[in-house]
């Protein structure tokens, strides 16, 4: 037995030897305390703004970036996440195809020379997996346009 006056799994059932089942006994813990809250709700509201205006500032320069460095979007569409995604995704796809193209006219080549196929590294060869509802909005912004 332990100092509480718990029996242990070992001296369960000592009388009887051929006992099956033991009963484990675990020692009761204290309940946690409370939590403090150690600011303000002022404080805890003013760090909460400040979060949420970096995570917005973030946003804003993830949409820059890409305005800069996708074709077809302008600074004037900044603020038009909507197109900004539409264009990026149109972009995208143009690469891809692009892509596509060039690694054909790579292939045509070596067999106008009578060189074997040239195999390219994996990173160099882009599939296009399609959505049809991303296709159906961007022929949609691009019959607008």
């Amino acid at each position: 037995m332990d100092r509480d006056g718990n029996a242990g799994v070992n001296e369960l059932h000592q009388d009887r030897p051929h006992a099956i089942t033991a009963k484990v006994v675990k020692p009761r813990r204290k309940p946690r305390a409370p939590k403090k809250n150690k600011l303000s709700s002022d404080q805890v509201r003013r760090n909460h703004v400040v979060s949420e205006q970096r995570r917005r500032e973030l946003v804003r320069n993830v949409y820059d970036d890409l305005v800069e460095v996708v074709a077809g979007l302008e600074p004037s569409e900044r603020r038009s996440e909507v197109l900004i995604y539409l264009k990026t995704i149109n972009h995208l796809k143009w690469l891809y195809r692009r892509n596509s193209y060039l690694r054909k006219l790579l292939t045509e080549k070596y067999e106008r020379q009578g060189k074997p196929a040239v195999e390219l590294p994996n990173r160099l060869v882009w599939e296009l997996r399609s959505s049809p509802s991303v296709e159906e909005e961007i022929d949609k912004q691009e019959n607008s346009q």
